[in-house]
């Protein structure tokens, strides 16, 4: 390799005359010209003026930048450039966190990216060492800069002075403490409590909920290869952190009751293993569960727990998943989605199908959801009525039972919000905001276990 070679991320077929605003082909239309021993061109832009691109270099290999050159679909070009670096040895890790930071925020900054993209991206393919840049504070605040660049776009401010303005689930939520967190949104527009760490003492909540009577059905869905894949991970780490204290029955929903793991549950903690068909396609799996649930409250929920919460099997639970949680209708905030704005929201907006919406509040996320029984047996309800008008008008949604979720919570706002502490994906990295987890999300292997 000599000294001087360009990766030119460039249009190959860019056509004469073509300028900003105008349509650009597909990401497949664009591809990396590797090795090139030739000067570093000039960018294409309005009309016939060329103009310097950005540069970056990585050791022997220059890359140039054209602002004019990507969508925000192109990020698996970019992405596929680090492992390259690593196999030839240009440059150790450390060293390609600053240069592919310093590339991904240009990026970022002509808004060829989208911070989302560059967080993921940054998490994935470095390995930011900050000891390693003690003599270098320019190198280290900019591997930083990148890293938290999403906190950059803040959540909004609760706007009430003291909890007893929240619209109140229980009488313990006026000891919450809003102000707690100036970092984040406490509270929602229709003045129901956002729950972060910090806000609330534990103690108090437990002793309300146990003198109260609060009982908790847990309900999850292990089938085909889930079960192996997640399942005891899942009641394991439940059994050390999800609503200790109080009575809570499992409904494990599965295909193969006998493979459903021997768990030992100590006192007012049971279990009930439900055979449920197993769907050909795994969108129908995650959809139908909304009748699945709906019927077994009707059956048998109602009649010994006052609360449900609703989750995915392909999580862990890493942190107190308490009686702070319970509310008469509880909705998760996405991980992916809190710092972005409402544009970004992916809501599904198909106007022929029941899940359509043009905007919204927040955008919740289905791994985890609850409430009171009652409160649970309308959303899901719901929710499974408007999947069937769907399938007869051959329509399904962008996200599926997920789509319908945000669709219901929207025109029936939920009554407490849980941060994404209560479902985070560690792949997203370091946020600041995010001062402890309490469910993890489990690495996905949606090639291996999914049903085609």
């Amino acid at each position: 390799m000599t000294t001087g070679n360009t990766i030119l991320l460039t249009q190959t077929n860019k056509t004469a005359g073509m300028d900003e605003g105008v349509h650009r082909p597909s990401p497949s239309a664009w591809e990396p010209k590797h090795r090139l021993s030739v000067p570093t061109p000039l960018c294409p832009r309005k009309g016939t003026s060329l103009v310097p691109p950005a540069i970056f270099f990585y050791g022997t290999h220059r890359i140039a930048v054209c602002e004019t050159a990507f969508t925000i679909l192109d990020i698996r070009l970019i992405r596929g450039l680090a492992p390259a670096f690593f196999n030839d040895g240009v440059l150790p890790e450390d060293e390609v966190c600053f240069e592919m930071c310093d590339l991904f925020l240009h990026c970022v900054l002509c808004s060829l990216l989208h911070i989302s993209e560059v967080s993921t991206v940054v998490s994935h393919q470095t390995v930011c060492k900050a000891a390693l840049y003690a003599d270098s504070h320019t190198r280290l605040s900019f591997c930083c800069v990148c890293r938290l660049f999403p906190v950059l776009k803040p959540m909004e401010k609760c706007h009430l002075a003291s909890a007893k303005m929240l619209t109140l689930d229980n009488s313990v939520d006026e000891s919450l403490n809003l102000g707690a967190r100036l970092d984040v949104q406490t509270c929602t527009p229709w003045r129901a409590p956002i729950i972060w760490d910090g806000m609330f003492i534990s103690e108090i909540w437990d002793q309300r909920h146990q003198t109260e009577g609060a009982s908790v059905a847990l309900t999850v869905f292990a089938v085909g290869r889930y079960l192996d894949a997640y399942l005891w991970d899942f009641l394991n780490s439940s059994e050390h952190y999800f609503m200790l204290g109080l009575p809570v029955i499992y409904y494990v929903f599965t295909d193969m009751p006998q493979k459903v793991p021997d768990i030992k549950l100590p006192h007012l903690r049971t279990m009930r293993i439900i055979n449920v068909k197993r769907h050909s396609r795994w969108q129908d799996i995650s959809m139908m569960r909304m009748k699945t649930i709906a019927d077994t409250i009707e059956s048998d929920i109602r009649h010994h727990s006052t609360h449900v919460f609703c989750f995915d099997v392909d999580q862990v639970f890493t942190g107190r998943f308490g009686s702070e949680a319970l509310g008469d209708s509880v909705a998760l905030l996405h991980a992916y989605f809190y710092h972005l704005p409402k544009e970004r929201f992916t809501y599904d907006r198909n106007p022929k199908s029941k899940a359509y919406m043009e905007t919204g509040d927040f955008y919740y996320h289905a791994a985890v959801f609850g409430g009171s029984w009652k409160s649970v047996k309308a959303l899901t309800e719901a929710c499974y009525q408007s999947i069937m008008e769907d399938k007869k008008n051959n329509v399904e949604a962008l996200w599926h039972d997920e789509s319908h979720l945000n669709k219901y919570l929207w025109l029936h706002k939920p009554s407490r919000v849980l941060s994404p502490e209560y479902g985070w994906d560690p792949s997203i990295g370091y946020m600041n905001d995010i001062q402890v987890t309490r469910l993890l999300w489990a690495p996905k292997q949606y090639e291996k276990l999914r049903v085609p």
